[in-house]
């Protein structure tokens, strides 16, 4: 059975060593993620202020529902307004700058980048489905969220008064992935 971590590993690493270590060293390391997601994590003019910047597909569609917010409140002041070029997001964290007991929690934060990114639908319908219900509607009018995170798949999100539907449409190419996908679905 394969485990894979919901934050990004290499982010973390690299983060870890650079804060944790006080060792800043320059880097510029283009990563690809599973999914589609590609992150540089550079020094592009000082070794002391480390750039994580993420490029996914699904980007627009996620800033439509409300990931600049998202963004904005969990990564604060090290959000740029305008990211670099080529990419969707960055970050800029001044290394020098980060108090020691804050380093832990930032290390986390940062490694979930994409996670944070992709929450901005589920935050919305949660948000609107938790409206409904505390006003005793009976009926939602909601948008159906479209997140196609990669060629031919894609999630829907929709809320509804009493719930939340969420419906991952995935393509299996190989012959053993349609044998596993058809198994783990059946159960």
């Amino acid at each position: 059975m394969i485990l894979l971590d919901y934050h990004n590993v290499i982010i973390k690493d690299a983060l870890e060593t650079r804060l944790k270590n006080e060792k800043f060293d320059p880097i510029d390391m283009t990563v690809a993620d599973f999914d589609g997601v590609t992150y540089h994590i550079s020094t592009p003019e000082v070794k002391t202020i480390l750039q994580i910047s993420l490029q996914w597909g699904c980007a627009k569609e996620l800033f439509e529902f409300g990931a600049q917010d998202v963004l904005k409140r969990e990564y604060g002041e090290y959000l740029l307004d305008t990211a670099e070029q080529g990419f969707d997001v960055t970050l800029a964290i001044d290394l020098e700058k980060v108090p020691a007991d804050t380093r832990d929690e930032l290390i986390g934060k940062v490694s979930l980048l994409k996670r944070n990114l992709l929450a901005a639908p589920f935050e919305r319908a949660f948000n609107e489905q938790q409206e409904c219900e505390k006003e005793g509607k009976t009926e939602c009018k909601s948008e159906l969220m479209s997140i196609h995170y990669r060629e031919e798949e894609a999630i829907y999100v929709k809320s509804n008064f009493d719930r939340i539907t969420v419906i991952f449409s995935t393509t299996f190419k190989d012959e053993t992935d349609k044998i596993f996908g058809k198994v783990f679905l059946q159960f």
